[in-house]
């Protein structure tokens, strides 16, 4: 499983507590846009012309016509 928090030195502190060993970091990419059908289509195809892998991909719609 790969987390991307917000505030990557809490969750440092908060797995060394919990006795957690992590592995990264990785990095990430948020893409935020309206909800259409094929929305990260258009994504995708940039990142491959720009010869970036992509290894997982994952999308939401937020139900108010935006999706991330």
């Amino acid at each position: 499983m790969a987390l991307f928090p917000e505030d990557t030195l809490k969750l440092e502190s908060e797995a060394r507590k919990a006795g957690l060993a992590l592995d990264g970091p990785y990095p990430a990419l948020l893409v935020q846009g309206d909800d259409e059908l094929g929305a990260l289509t258009g994504v995708h195809e940039q990142l491959f012309q720009a010869n970036v892998n992509v290894y997982a991909s994952s999308g939401v719609a937020d139900g108010r016509g935006s999706f991330g």
